[in-house]
């Protein structure tokens, strides 16, 4: 059996520790939620579900505490594994997003960044189009309203 000297196997491991910790330093705005990114520029009117999906065909707002069972209902394509059975903690909302194919997409926030609950919305299917306005509350985007008929002709 053929053994490698350590040192041989180790003197390239720092050099690809380096390189990867640069690509990871220069794509960090890569990974950016779309969502988050559109609300730093025009939070007044968003097509929320088209950020992901740009034919969603369909969205809805999962609040704290709505049962799986309630979302799978309303979005279809379930189980949402991602949403648990006695729904998503206070500290936690979320987007379901349904694509054109039927499959669904569910986009977790933590409410201190993105408050899509801080009023009463229900767990309902809205067009996919549909625009949502927001406000920055000291670094909290919160819902302000939903509007089914999509986006004005100068948002989003």
């Amino acid at each position: 059996m053929s053994r490698r000297p350590i040192g041989r196997a180790t003197s390239v491991f720092p050099a690809v520790v380096l390189v990867a910790v640069g690509f990871s330093a220069a794509a960090c705005d890569f990974g950016r939620d779309p969502l988050l990114k559109a609300l730093e520029t025009h939070p007044e009117s968003v097509a929320p579900a088209t950020l992901y999906d740009s034919g969603a065909t369909g969205m809805t707002v999962i609040c704290p505490h709505q049962p799986r069972a309630a979302v799978d209902e309303v979005l279809g394509d379930g189980p949402h594994k991602d949403i648990p059975e006695s729904g998503l903690l206070e500290d936690s909302n979320a987007l379901g997003i349904v694509k054109p194919s039927g499959h669904t997409i569910i986009k977790k926030f933590a409410r201190s960044k993105v408050d899509l609950c801080s009023r009463p919305v229900d767990l309902e299917l809205y067009p996919g189009g549909t625009s949502a306005t927001f406000e920055d509350h000291g670094g909290t985007f919160t819902l302000v309203s939903l509007d089914p008929d999509g986006p004005d002709p100068g948002g989003q």
